[in-house]
């Protein structure tokens, strides 16, 4: 069983959230953190989170506890847009709110409790609003709380971020269709708002797909009803994204700026079958799980069943109602159509391009839809037509025993492949020179296969246990009050397995591990020596990120420039324009190297010590420029007396950027191919060069949130006439 001392533990200041016993297991330049370390992390699934997001969100807070608004991340790419990043979850208001207040790994962990929560919360109010006993709501929507959706995507905040505001939209929407001249509507703009602060341009479609699939379900109604569900998600929809201006406007510039763009992704017919796998989530064991071997992978999609784990019994029992649902179309309420079409939509998604595109990050939405179902399923449980018991009764028994062949199945084969399998994944590993897991984790995922999936795991046998427990309730001899029963007695136990499972995966390390990782190792600490006080750039040649002193983006969590880093969008740079770094010498990519071994020699070519690779002279003459101080979106340089001439920031080139001498502004212009260069007057004094980022679109953006209120403001006061 694992430990539930997690969330007492991250409250009381004992642990982090976060994996970071990935960097001493992975990570060469890592091992100070813990010596005795085996290779085998507690979960590399989400090694992201500690690659990425904890650096980023540590010099978020920092920059905020300061007083500084973090436009800008001056340390990994040569500089990039950091709130306009909203993989990076920056402009959250429950994370901002919790930064503001309390000291970073309190705040860091609340924020994520404080989701979790809400998340179950919201599904709790929605059940009970669409009509479902506060236990059935209870059970439901705790097992949506823990779903496996978020547990695997624990290290990506912005995904449970943006989705825990779905079930208060839907209510929002429920309400304004049932009143539609009542003032109550006014919070469905703002949680669209809230989604769009939350989240990220891909999160961000998922608000379109959900309205869509709202209006939708009332044209089962009538044309009538549906044309007036348009209408309001339309209003929703666009009022949301004007009061959201002011980052949405930064994300899509960042987006059009970035060297990642929209292409047709490469797609093969075998992943047509990520749909009808991701029916395992009724058992998602069948495919493995990613502590042992996930079948999943070799469809370009890992853990596809746990991404719709909302436990054994209800997601059986959201299958039968969505079964139910087609055969009995005419008295359905648009709540359950929403809820079936959101399921069915994730699948067709899965099966088409389009999952490329929009990933299984969309599986809360889904789960949502499953839990509603389910919920449904066992409401109207008492009112089953008898004479379709029988039909009924078949299928649960067919899926059952379907489930157990496979199950078993799937442990014979192991059990007589297992030499093959070892062999094939230690060939793998070591033609991938670049891959996360390492020799000793594959072996221990191979090791593990059997008891991850079989009796030994306490998830599988609740799992098993609400499966049977849900078969006494088929019976037809049974009085409805003990067939809820025993839905109920299933539910619970389909819950303890979502629960252990959660908590079995979610990451909790020592404070001990943040701490020394904060201070940094030997290789960090020499690194930090020879930058420290010049704000010079480093560059890593090493291919493997798992040798690097600064992997991806930790260079930010110790305040270091250089050329690399790692982000869904990355900006024109040294690091991401290959075509282009032969064009000009090496010493204007960074001051030090540090070999793939973490040593680290001088590698500027300039005579002038005092000179940076940073600020590169271009014109007649000579004139150093020395950078004295940087901050995110400031930085403030020495420039010593000259001809007036060119300064060439080598700095990633971003719009926003101005200038100023002595307090007057000077000119700044684009220089190819992802540089800017700065005009210089011709001084006898030093002059002291300022530069300071702003979003390019920030003013236009608060404008158009201003025009969003003024639009609800009058909108309200017509409603209120209307109503008189």
């Amino acid at each position: 069983f694992p430990s539930h001392d997690k969330f007492p533990g991250a409250l009381s200041g004992r642990s982090l959230l976060a994996p970071l016993d990935v960097f001493p297991n992975l990570f060469s330049h890592f091992r100070y953190m813990d010596p005795a370390a085996t290779g085998i992390p507690s979960n590399h699934h989400i090694i992201d989170q500690a690659t990425y997001d904890l650096p980023l969100q540590y010099r978020i807070y920092q920059s905020l506890r300061q007083g500084l608004v973090p436009w800008w991340d001056p340390y990994t790419y040569g500089g990039r847009p950091l709130l306009a990043d909203a993989h990076v979850n920056g402009t959250d208001p429950i994370r901002l709110l919790c930064y503001l207040l309390l000291p970073f790994p309190l705040a860091y962990n609340l924020n994520l409790i404080l989701k979790t929560f809400l998340s179950g919360f919201g599904v709790f109010l929605l059940l009970r609003h669409l009509g479902h006993s506060p236990l059935l709501s209870g059970l439901l929507a705790l097992s949506y709380q823990f779903a496996g959706c978020f547990a695997l995507f624990f290290g990506h905040p912005w995904i449970q971020a943006s989705c825990l505001y779905y079930p208060f939209l839907w209510i929002a929407l429920n309400n304004w269709m049932r009143r539609p001249l009542q003032l109550g509507w006014l919070s469905a703009p703002f949680l669209c708002a809230l989604i769009f602060y939350s989240g990220n341009l891909q999160s961000h479609a998922y608000l379109p797909l959900f309205l869509l699939a709202y209006s939708a379900s009332f044209f089962t109604t009538g044309r009538s009803a549906g044309r007036r569900a348009m209408t309001c998600c339309g209003i929703c929809l666009i009022a949301g994204a004007f009061l959201a201006s002011p980052v949405l406007l930064s994300q899509v510039e960042f987006f059009a700026l970035s060297t990642r763009s929209v292409v047709s992704s490469d797609w093969s017919f075998l992943e047509m079958l990520r749909g009808p796998l991701s029916l395992t989530g009724m058992f998602p064991w069948l495919l493995g799980t990613f502590r042992t071997m996930d079948l999943s992978k070799a469809l370009g999609s890992g853990s596809l069943g746990f991404a719709l784990f909302i436990g054994s019994s209800p997601f059986l029992l959201a299958l039968f109602a969505s079964a139910r649902l087609f055969l009995r179309r005419s008295d359905s309420p648009p709540g359950e159509w929403l809820s079936a079409i959101l399921v069915w939509s994730y699948l067709f998604i899965l099966i088409t391009p389009l999952g490329n595109f929009f990933y299984t990050r969309l599986s809360p939405l889904a789960c949502l839809g499953l839990v509603v179902l389910a919920a449904s399923a066992v409401t109207t449980m008492p009112t089953w037509r008898s004479q379709k018991e029988g039909s009924f009764t078949i299928f649960f028994v067919s899926v059952f025993v379907l489930l157990a062949v496979l199950w078993i199945g799937e442990l014979w084969a192991f059990h007589h492949f297992r030499d093959s399998i070892q062999t094939y994944f230690h060939e793998k590993v070591a033609s991938h020179a670049s891959s996360v897991a390492s020799t000793a984790l594959r072996s221990f995922q191979i090791a593990a296969f059997p008891r991850e999936v079989g009796w030994a795991n306490p998830e599988v046998l609740f799992s098993w246990l609400s499966l049977v427990t849900l078969l006494f309730a088929l019976p037809k001899t049974k009085e409805s009050f003990s067939r809820l029963w025993s839905v109920h007695m299933s539910l619970g136990f389909s819950l303890v397995a979502v629960v252990l499972f959660y908590f079995r995966f979610i990451p909790c390390q020592p404070m001990e591990l943040w701490e020394r990782l904060r201070e940094g190792g030997p290789a960090q600490q020499r690194a930090i020596q020879a930058v420290a006080g010049n704000f010079g750039r480093i560059y890593e040649d090493s291919a493997n990120f798992q040798n690097q002193v600064f992997p991806n983006a930790l260079a930010c969590l110790y305040g270091v420039n250089v050329v690399h880093g790692y982000s869904a969008l990355q900006p024109a740079s040294f690091s991401t324009a290959h075509e282009f770094r032969s064009s000009f010498p090496d010493f204007w990519k960074a001051d030090w190297r540090i070999l793939s071994d973490g040593a680290v020699e001088p590698y500027s070519l300039h005579e002038e010590k005092n000179s940076s690779c940073r600020l590169i002279w271009s014109g007649p003459g000579k004139r150093i420029a020395r950078i004295v101080a940087e901050t995110p979106g400031d930085l403030v340089a020495e420039i010593a007396p000259g001809l007036a001439g060119s300064l060439v920031r080598t700095d990633t080139f971003f719009p926003g950027w101005e200038p100023s001498v002595g307090g007057s502004k000077v000119q700044l212009c684009f220089f190819p191919p992802y540089f800017s260069a700065v005009l210089l007057p011709g001084s006898s004094e030093p002059l002291k060069l300022h530069l300071h980022y702003s979003p390019r679109f920030l003013n236009l953006g608060l404008g158009l949130a201003l025009l969003g209120l003024l639009f609800l403001v009058l909108f309200s006061k017509f409603l209120k006439a209307a109503r008189k």
